[in-house]
């Protein structure tokens, strides 16, 4: 009885894990004969197959664990017969030198070249002997957000290194480029204005880039929104609501605010038609003074407390007693209007969606934070949820061209989100001005792409589902190989496959 356990015991060893306990096989000579090291034989419906087999450590089960590996043939009573996969590995080992093997990234480069064709066309006229190394940073700081002193290996890796081979290109080169970009400001200027189309409605903003260094005179101390008084530099920038792209930009010393530059920027882009809509901070007499003198159009947004506001008017109850109302975004905006000192239109809304939500968000800090909020201040602020208070000279615009208009702050935004978390432009170490104002030449013709890609993004409705960095992960994964002198596209997963589909992007032959 202990022997017919013993044995039934070796036989399952054997079949499981390889091993003979009693030296003794299930399988015939003819097939023992042929048995390797690192191998294990599988009887299967009545073939004996040949699999590699190797051994891991298993931390959790304190013991060695077989791994069963690839299939390298099978074995025949004639002998041992190579399977076919095997067989053509190997004539591809001896048939190709790996060491001439090349790997490129491949799929965001042809982006570039196929998508972002109208950017590269206006580089070669404005630019005609840096357009190459300008459209390598602005893919190097999409794909990688990489410093200058990376530029040159991610470019290395890159297919654009086979097709743009004119000159060298290393941190010495493009750092010297940069420099001569920012001291040519007359080409910059041109290049942006390029873009811009007469007769839109352009939104202005600016916002601040911490800077530490003695050598840029930009770098000055100055407030933000967030209180800080750290040496800085704006950015004031113009975005078209038309083309929903950043079309221009001026760099401004840390200490300057908005209405002291906004004039001179218009005059330097040439911009014609141009709304400021501020964020709720922006408001105060000097401002709107300011604005006034050097007549430009604006929109701005009134906290609360301001004492322009007719508290009466803004009840809800007597804003909707108005009957003034119109469609936005599938809900309705009840409004009133009435004129202040020098004819500025004050518009009260009130939007019923932002309402109900700006109530639960109160309700919720109740529940969380009762030392800090109360029901007695709920029913205090209750009439002014919901409520936008707005200040425009705009006075050939109707209330639902107001509100919309407005409502695109949202878009420069999103814009200043996109240069400093995406293009990771939120702060800057250059020691030098003239290389600073190239390299935000740089980061101006990676925001071009970014909004490409958001654009065609939002164009296929899949923006809710894909970010900008999902978009340039799955570029990145098609890649170009080159074996035997010869560039091929390597294969991609299916995922990147079906992201492309839904896209719509196709990849182009390698000539």
């Amino acid at each position: 009885f202990p022997v017919t356990i013993m044995w039934a015991y070796s036989i399952y060893l054997f079949r499981k894990y390889g091993i003979n306990k009693l030296s003794m096989s299930p399988y015939p000579d003819w097939v023992n004969a042929h048995r390797q090291k690192g191998t294990e034989i599988r009887c299967i419906n009545g073939q004996y197959y040949v699999y590699q087999v190797s051994s891991k450590w298993n931390p959790e089960k304190k013991r060695a664990q077989k791994i069963t590996g690839k299939l390298i043939g099978k074995i025949t009573p004639e002998g041992f017969v190579e399977s076919s996969k095997e067989n053509l590995r190997k004539q591809l080992i001896n048939k190709v030198d790996l060491s001439t093997v090349v790997v490129k990234e491949y799929g965001l480069t042809q982006f570039f070249q196929q998508h972002l064709n109208d950017l590269s066309d206006k580089l070669r006229e404005y630019f005609p002997q840096q357009w190459q190394p300008l459209l390598v940073a602005a893919y190097c700081r999409l794909a990688f957000q990489s410093p200058i002193k990376q530029m040159a290996f991610h470019y290395a890796h890159s297919y654009f290194s086979e097709i743009y081979r004119k000159g060298a290109l290393n941190d010495k080169s493009m750092s010297l480029m940069l420099r001569d970009i920012g001291r040519d400001r007359a080409r910059v200027a041109s290049f942006m204005r390029s873009f811009i189309r007469p007769g839109e409605h352009i939104l202005v903003d600016l916002t601040h880039v911490p800077l530490k260094s003695e050598h840029v005179v930009l770098s000055k101390a100055g407030y933000n929104n967030h209180m800080n008084y750290e040496p800085q530099f704006n950015v004031l920038y113009i975005y078209s609501m038309n083309l929903k792209i950043p079309v221009f930009y001026r760099v401004l010393p840390g200490n300057i605010r908005e209405v002291k530059a906004i004039r001179l920027t218009l005059e330097e882009s040439l911009v014609k038609d141009c709304i400021l809509i501020a964020d709720k901070g922006f408001y105060s007499k000097a401002n709107i003074a300011s604005l006034q003198e050097d007549q430009l159009n604006y929109i701005i947004p009134l906290r609360r407390n301001n004492q322009l506001i007719d508290k009466n008017r803004l009840h809800p109850d007597n804003i909707k007693k108005e009957n003034h109302y119109f469609p936005f975004e599938k809900r309705f905006i009840w409004y009133t209007s009435y004129t202040v000192d020098d004819n500025l239109i004050i518009f009260l809304f009130l939007d019923p969606v932002l309402k109900v939500k700006e109530e639960q968000d109160f309700l919720q800090r109740i529940e969380k934070q009762p030392e800090d909020y109360t029901v007695e201040a709920f029913h205090e602020q209750k009439n002014n949820f919901g409520t936008i208070s707005i200040i425009t000279n705009l006075q050939d615009k109707t209330a639902a061209e107001i509100f919309a208009t407005y409502k695109n702050r949202g878009a420069i935004e999103s814009m200043f989100d996109l240069l400093k978390n995406i293009l990771e432009a939120d702060k800057s170490y250059m020691q030098n001005e003239e290389t600073l104002q190239g390299w935000l030449f740089v980061n101006h013709l990676a925001l071009l792409a970014v909004y490409k890609i958001y654009n065609l993004l939002k164009e296929k409705r899949l923006i809710s589902r894909y970010s900008i960095r999902d978009f340039t992960q799955h570029l990145l994964e098609v890649r170009a190989v080159k074996i035997s002198n010869q560039w091929r596209q390597a294969e991609i997963i299916k995922g990147t496959g079906q992201f492309l589909a839904k896209i719509g992007i196709e990849t182009i032959p390698i000539p």
